[in-house]
């Protein structure tokens, strides 16, 4: 047997092994002091339905229609700050180009990230974590999303995890990404804080197939709203974990939902749907 045979043998057998014993070890935190048993209706990107996505304007508004909290996205600037954005670049919320991974803090806050949602909104910020955290208060449950594909680390779960605790939200908060290895890296790094894997249709099936999630133990399943049936729900029953779903704006899609057991919806009109999920 060559050498390399021999190396990826042992590889194989490693990774067996580990999802063997993760199988058998992997118990989900049932995250009751979050729900405090009740469904929760988080803003999608803040009340992206009415002010500018991931902006400060966005999260209080979520907050004062009513939201339980708000899910919002992060990366990393090149001078090691985190902010709150969806894409990787700024082109879509300011107009200009640039990569976030390639820009200062300094340089991405001098930009209008709200004009081109209206004109009341000019002058608006891409926020830092440190802000949104302060907009929304230490109150609130908040969805990180840690965006980005790298397998590597570039120090983003470490900033996050550090800015939670900073704030004393380690109570309030899921951490979520579809890139496994950004769960895995926060499970190491602050295995407290809680975990949601997203998925969606899109989403490569070793991920998006319930049997992947003994290797990332999440404590929640976030996945899109057309996934999710009574099937799926059983499953995710059996492992114990609860469901988060985005991004529901229809009040009759809700309803539909709730009545399968979802344990969060995630809107960008939290407004709209306040009633049909917390009057429920």
């Amino acid at each position: 047997m060559s050498r390399m045979k021999r190396l990826l043998g042992g590889v194989a057998l490693g990774v067996g092994a580990y999802v063997g014993y993760s199988y058998f070890t992997w118990r989900p935190r049932t995250l009751v002091y979050l729900y405090d048993n009740r469904r929760l209706l988080l803003g999608h990107r803040g009340a992206a339905a009415e002010a500018p996505a991931n902006t400060v304007a966005s999260f209080r508004r979520a907050m004062e229609v009513g939201a339980d909290g708000v899910e919002l996205d992060v990366h990393l600037t090149r001078d090691g700050q985190v902010v709150v954005i969806h894409d990787e670049t700024v082109t879509s919320v300011t107009g200009a180009p640039g990569r976030i991974r390639e820009m200062t803090l300094a340089e991405i806050q001098r930009l209008d990230a709200g004009s081109y949602f209206g004109p009341e909104f000019a002058g608006a910020r891409i926020p830092t974590l440190d802000e949104a955290l302060d907009a929304v208060g230490p109150q609130a449950v908040v969805n990180i999303e840690i965006k980005g594909t790298s397998v590597a680390s570039e120090g983003l779960e470490r900033e996050v995890a550090r800015i939670v605790r900073a704030h004393g939200m380690g109570g309030r908060v899921i951490i979520s990404s579809f890139n496994p290895f950004r769960l895995w890296r926060m499970r190491s790094l602050d295995p407290d804080l809680p975990r949601g894997m997203l998925h969606g249709p899109n989403t490569p099936v070793y991920v998006r197939d319930l049997w992947f999630l003994p290797m990332v133990q999440p404590d929640a399943l976030h996945p899109h709203y057309s996934m999710v049936n009574a099937a799926y729900m059983k499953r995710a029953h059996q492992w114990g974990v609860r469901v988060n779903v985005w991004t529901v704006d229809d009040p009759a899609e809700a309803r539909r939902l709730m009545e399968l057991g979802v344990d969060s919806i995630i809107t960008n009109d939290p407004a709209r749907l306040r009633e049909v999920v917390k009057g429920s």
